[in-house]
């Protein structure tokens, strides 16, 4: 279900709503929906703040330290921005 919501997935049926906007035929990168995985996925050698940004860079966005900070915040995980994975 998850990987339906943020569109990784096709559903076979039915609609997918977000917040009560349908996004079933909507590309990923405008669904403003994103997975946090229990599994480590992030780049050994960056720091927390690094592996967060990495994505924002790629997709050219503005304030990219304000941004990474924001979403630390809103995860809680904002004491971990200068640490590495396996730290």
């Amino acid at each position: 279900l998850m990987r339906i919501m943020a569109g990784l997935d096709a559903p076979t049926g039915g609609r997918v709503r977000v917040d009560g906007r349908d996004v079933t035929g909507m590309p990923v990168r405008e669904r403003n929906v994103a997975m946090v995985y229990q599994q480590f996925i992030n780049y050994p050698s960056m720091s927390g703040a690094d592996n967060i940004a990495s994505p924002l860079k790629l997709r050219g966005e503005k304030n990219v330290a304000a941004r990474v900070r924001e979403l630390a915040e809103r995860l809680h995980i904002d004491m971990f921005l200068d640490r590495l994975p396996a730290e």
